[in-house]
Protein backbone atom coordinates (compact mmCIF):
# COMPACT_ATOMS: atom_id res chain seq x y z
CA UNK A 1 0.00 0.00 0.00
CA UNK A 2 1.34 3.68 -1.12
CA UNK A 3 1.26 6.33 1.29
CA UNK A 4 -0.94 9.50 0.00
CA UNK A 5 1.51 11.88 1.55
CA UNK A 6 5.37 10.51 1.43
CA UNK A 7 4.32 7.82 -1.55
CA UNK A 8 6.75 5.12 -0.03
CA UNK A 9 5.31 1.44 -0.13
CA UNK A 10 3.74 -0.05 3.56
CA UNK A 11 2.54 -3.71 3.98
CA UNK A 12 -1.36 -4.24 3.01
CA UNK A 13 -2.40 -4.02 6.92
CA UNK A 14 -0.45 -1.32 7.95
CA UNK A 15 -2.19 1.57 10.50
CA UNK A 16 -0.02 4.13 9.82
CA UNK A 17 3.29 5.15 7.32
CA UNK A 18 6.58 3.49 8.47
CA UNK A 19 8.31 6.34 6.81
CA UNK A 20 5.90 9.35 8.01
CA UNK A 21 3.44 8.00 10.72
CA UNK A 22 0.37 9.06 8.21
CA UNK A 23 -2.37 7.48 9.24
CA UNK A 24 -4.61 5.18 6.40
CA UNK A 25 -7.85 5.14 6.45
CA UNK A 26 -10.44 2.00 6.07
CA UNK A 27 -10.86 2.91 2.49
CA UNK A 28 -7.44 3.00 1.72
CA UNK A 29 -6.42 -0.02 3.41
CA UNK A 30 -9.83 -1.69 1.91
CA UNK A 31 -8.52 -0.75 -1.93
CA UNK A 32 -4.93 -1.86 -1.21
CA UNK A 33 -6.28 -5.39 -0.12
CA UNK A 34 -8.18 -5.64 -2.94
CA UNK A 35 -5.60 -5.37 -5.31
CA UNK A 36 -3.19 -7.45 -3.35
CA UNK A 37 -2.59 -10.86 -3.82
CA UNK A 38 -5.24 -11.86 -0.79
CA UNK A 39 -7.87 -9.64 -2.34
CA UNK A 40 -7.47 -11.39 -5.86
CA UNK A 41 -7.59 -14.88 -4.10
CA UNK A 42 -10.75 -13.51 -2.35
CA UNK A 43 -12.47 -12.41 -5.41
CA UNK A 44 -11.55 -16.00 -6.49
CA UNK A 45 -13.26 -17.90 -3.66
CA UNK A 46 -16.48 -15.75 -3.72
CA UNK A 47 -17.13 -16.49 -7.92
CA UNK A 48 -16.63 -19.96 -6.99
CA UNK A 49 -18.99 -20.43 -4.35
CA UNK A 50 -21.34 -18.05 -6.36
CA UNK A 51 -21.37 -20.82 -9.08
CA UNK A 52 -21.67 -23.69 -7.10
CA UNK A 53 -24.67 -25.39 -7.97
CA UNK A 54 -26.65 -25.12 -4.62
CA UNK A 55 -26.19 -21.20 -4.58
CA UNK A 56 -27.32 -21.13 -8.72
CA UNK A 57 -30.81 -23.31 -7.80
CA UNK A 58 -31.42 -20.72 -5.35
CA UNK A 59 -31.30 -17.94 -7.32
CA UNK A 60 -35.01 -16.92 -8.77
CA UNK A 61 -33.97 -16.59 -12.33
CA UNK A 62 -32.92 -19.98 -12.38
CA UNK A 63 -36.19 -21.26 -10.82
CA UNK A 64 -38.03 -19.41 -13.50
CA UNK A 65 -35.81 -20.16 -16.16
CA UNK A 66 -36.44 -23.78 -15.32
CA UNK A 67 -40.18 -23.75 -15.24
CA UNK A 68 -40.43 -22.37 -18.60
CA UNK A 69 -37.72 -24.90 -20.15
CA UNK A 70 -40.17 -27.76 -18.52
CA UNK A 71 -43.46 -26.13 -20.13
CA UNK A 72 -42.04 -25.11 -23.23
CA UNK A 73 -40.41 -28.70 -23.47
CA UNK A 74 -44.18 -30.36 -22.46
CA UNK A 75 -46.17 -28.49 -24.85
CA UNK A 76 -43.44 -29.58 -27.88
CA UNK A 77 -43.91 -32.94 -27.15
CA UNK A 78 -47.76 -33.05 -26.80
CA UNK A 79 -47.84 -30.91 -30.14
CA UNK A 80 -45.56 -33.79 -31.77
CA UNK A 81 -46.50 -36.45 -30.14
CA UNK A 82 -50.11 -35.09 -30.22
CA UNK A 83 -52.12 -36.69 -27.15
CA UNK A 84 -54.01 -39.48 -28.92
CA UNK A 85 -53.53 -43.18 -29.62
CA UNK A 86 -51.07 -43.55 -32.32
CA UNK A 87 -48.66 -45.73 -33.34
CA UNK A 88 -44.83 -45.22 -32.51
CA UNK A 89 -41.51 -46.19 -34.78
CA UNK A 90 -39.61 -49.33 -34.14
CA UNK A 91 -36.71 -51.21 -35.36
CA UNK A 92 -39.07 -54.14 -36.50
CA UNK A 93 -40.77 -52.03 -38.61
CA UNK A 94 -41.24 -48.09 -40.75
CA UNK A 95 -44.30 -46.10 -40.51
CA UNK A 96 -45.89 -44.46 -42.94
CA UNK A 97 -49.10 -42.45 -42.15
CA UNK A 98 -51.25 -41.30 -45.47
CA UNK A 99 -53.09 -38.70 -44.60
CA UNK A 100 -55.65 -38.62 -47.58
CA UNK A 101 -56.81 -41.89 -46.41
CA UNK A 102 -55.88 -40.84 -42.20
CA UNK A 103 -54.09 -44.59 -42.27
CA UNK A 104 -51.10 -45.59 -41.44
CA UNK A 105 -49.03 -48.09 -43.26
CA UNK A 106 -46.49 -50.43 -41.33
CA UNK A 107 -44.06 -52.65 -43.69
CA UNK A 108 -42.39 -55.20 -41.71
CA UNK A 109 -38.56 -55.60 -41.69
CA UNK A 110 -37.26 -59.29 -42.24
CA UNK A 111 -38.38 -62.17 -44.22
CA UNK A 112 -41.64 -63.25 -44.93
CA UNK A 113 -41.17 -66.98 -43.43
CA UNK A 114 -39.87 -65.56 -40.28
CA UNK A 115 -42.57 -62.68 -39.23
CA UNK A 116 -46.20 -64.09 -38.86
CA UNK A 117 -47.09 -61.48 -36.74
CA UNK A 118 -45.63 -57.90 -35.58
CA UNK A 119 -45.06 -56.64 -32.30
CA UNK A 120 -46.92 -52.77 -32.23
CA UNK A 121 -45.68 -50.16 -30.28
CA UNK A 122 -48.36 -47.71 -29.64
CA UNK A 123 -49.22 -44.48 -27.82
CA UNK A 124 -51.91 -44.63 -25.33
CA UNK A 125 -52.97 -41.60 -23.23
CA UNK A 126 -53.91 -42.41 -19.48
CA UNK A 127 -57.34 -41.28 -20.45
CA UNK A 128 -58.16 -44.77 -22.21
CA UNK A 129 -59.51 -47.63 -20.25
CA UNK A 130 -58.79 -50.25 -22.99
CA UNK A 131 -58.29 -51.10 -26.92
CA UNK A 132 -60.78 -52.75 -29.10
CA UNK A 133 -58.98 -54.09 -32.03
CA UNK A 134 -61.24 -54.48 -35.19
CA UNK A 135 -59.63 -56.56 -38.09
CA UNK A 136 -61.95 -56.01 -41.39
CA UNK A 137 -61.43 -57.27 -44.62
CA UNK A 138 -61.02 -55.61 -48.36
CA UNK A 139 -64.93 -55.34 -48.54
CA UNK A 140 -64.39 -53.34 -45.04
CA UNK A 141 -66.86 -56.68 -43.31
CA UNK A 142 -65.40 -57.62 -40.12
CA UNK A 143 -63.32 -60.73 -39.60
CA UNK A 144 -62.56 -60.49 -35.67
CA UNK A 145 -62.94 -58.09 -33.42
CA UNK A 146 -61.78 -58.02 -29.30
CA UNK A 147 -60.22 -55.87 -26.51
CA UNK A 148 -57.32 -55.34 -24.74
CA UNK A 149 -56.02 -53.56 -22.33
CA UNK A 150 -53.99 -51.02 -22.40
CA UNK A 151 -50.44 -52.14 -22.26
CA UNK A 152 -48.47 -50.47 -25.28
CA UNK A 153 -47.29 -53.72 -27.39
CA UNK A 154 -49.72 -55.05 -29.32
CA UNK A 155 -48.51 -57.97 -31.87
CA UNK A 156 -50.88 -58.36 -34.90
CA UNK A 157 -50.62 -60.61 -37.86
CA UNK A 158 -49.17 -59.78 -41.02
CA UNK A 159 -51.04 -59.36 -44.79
CA UNK A 160 -49.90 -62.36 -46.22
CA UNK A 161 -52.73 -61.54 -49.33
CA UNK A 162 -55.07 -59.70 -50.24
CA UNK A 163 -56.05 -55.65 -48.23
CA UNK A 164 -57.07 -56.03 -44.96
CA UNK A 165 -57.01 -53.19 -42.05
CA UNK A 166 -56.96 -53.00 -38.80
CA UNK A 167 -59.04 -50.43 -36.98
CA UNK A 168 -57.36 -49.88 -33.26
CA UNK A 169 -59.85 -47.63 -31.20
CA UNK A 170 -60.68 -46.72 -27.52
CA UNK A 171 -63.30 -48.37 -26.02
CA UNK A 172 -65.31 -45.75 -24.79
CA UNK A 173 -64.60 -44.12 -28.23
CA UNK A 174 -62.94 -40.86 -26.65
CA UNK A 175 -60.14 -41.15 -28.69
CA UNK A 176 -59.27 -40.85 -33.20
CA UNK A 177 -59.12 -45.07 -34.24
CA UNK A 178 -56.26 -45.39 -35.62
CA UNK A 179 -56.67 -47.63 -39.06
CA UNK A 180 -53.58 -49.90 -39.97
CA UNK A 181 -52.42 -51.57 -43.15
CA UNK A 182 -49.58 -54.32 -42.20
CA UNK A 183 -47.54 -55.46 -45.13
CA UNK A 184 -44.01 -57.51 -45.43
CA UNK A 185 -41.24 -55.61 -47.47
CA UNK A 186 -40.18 -51.48 -47.18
Amino acid sequence: MQCHKCHKENINKANYCRYCGTKFSEEEKEKASYYGIVGILRRIEKWYKATTAYDITQELWFKLSSVIILLVSGIYWTISLGTGIHLLESSLYHVFYQQEQDEYYVFVNGPKEDILEVPLQIYIPNTVDGLKITHYDEDNSVISEEEHGTKSELSLPVNISGNTYYIISDISNNEKPLKIRIYYGE
